[in-house]
């Protein structure tokens, strides 16, 4: 099967590549012709203190903060390989900037069962690229690819898929293309804290909540459930309001699903 561009507009690409490339985790490698090296998959799940210890990413404040949102304790999605370069394109590249600086990271759902749809990525590219896009003012040359990708193997699973999130700059001088990509790469991060509040991606969410009715109070547990197995659930997809009925008083009160997430609650008028 060909490759394939989902979604693409000023500024980023969203594709879906068929060759499986990487797995998780993987182990260390040798030296390569550039003289880099692969240090092998560290596990930075709920340990965002490990982050400094990343060499790809040890003179990147950027791709660190980048590692720091997918490494945060509850995070739902863990990061595994990344790099970042810069390239001298040469003086008379047609896009008028000389230099190119990229960082990528490949992202997998910590739920194995949410890796094999592929389409679980792709909505949380969607995602992503609509947290960075909605508010911002283009002032650095920048772009962004979010790429789905088979993976070999995760954890020993097979027929799971990754997201890989690249962020380029480009510049006359190699430090205004690394300033672009670094601009680039906070923003992702801060796309990437936004997105993690809007998606659940375990199998449902399991939340409490206050009674509406001002003389009980109660605390209600309640459980929402996406239509299947391994999918995700979208706050925007969730109904304007939800009727939940309180064991203790009997009261049925109408629920708006952001501050459920917030684990209170506003009446509807």
């Amino acid at each position: 099967m060909d490759d394939e561009i989902l979604y693409q507009g000023p500024g980023y690409t969203i594709a879906r590549i068929h060759k499986p490339e990487t797995m998780i985790p993987y182990g260390p490698s040798g030296a390569r012709p550039d003289g880099t090296r692969n240090y092998g998959w560290v596990d930075l799940r709920g340990r965002p203190d490990l982050v400094s210890g990343i060499k790809e990413a040890a003179d990147s404040t950027a791709l660190q903060a980048v590692l720091r949102e997918l490494a945060a304790p509850g995070s739902p999605i863990l990061s595994s390989g990344c790099e970042h370069h810069a390239f001298d394109r040469g003086e008379n590249d047609p896009s008028g900037f000389r230099w190119q600086s990229g960082a990528f990271v490949v992202t997998a759902f910590d739920d194995g069962r949410l890796n094999r749809s592929a389409e679980n990525h792709i909505a949380l590219a969607k995602e992503i690229w609509d947290n960075i896009a909605a508010p911002v003012t283009w002032r650095v040359p920048m772009q962004y690819e979010l790429t789905i990708e088979p993976l070999k193997t995760f954890f020993g699973q097979s027929d799971c898929h990754c997201l890989m999130l690249k962020a380029l700059g480009y510049g006359q001088s190699k430090d205004q293309a690394n300033a672009s990509m670094e601009a680039a790469l906070h923003m992702l991060a801060a796309s990437l804290r936004e997105v993690q509040s809007k998606i659940a991606f375990q199998n449902a969410w399991h939340l409490t909540v206050s009674c509406l009715n001002p003389s009980c109070q109660q605390p209600i547990p309640i459980e929402i459930e996406p239509s299947a197995e391994g999918t995700m659930l979208v706050w925007e997809d969730l109904p304007t309001k939800l009727p939940i009925r309180c064991p203790s008083c009997g009261i049925t009160g109408e629920y708006h699903p952001r501050q459920v997430r917030r684990g209170k609650a506003i009446p509807t008028q």
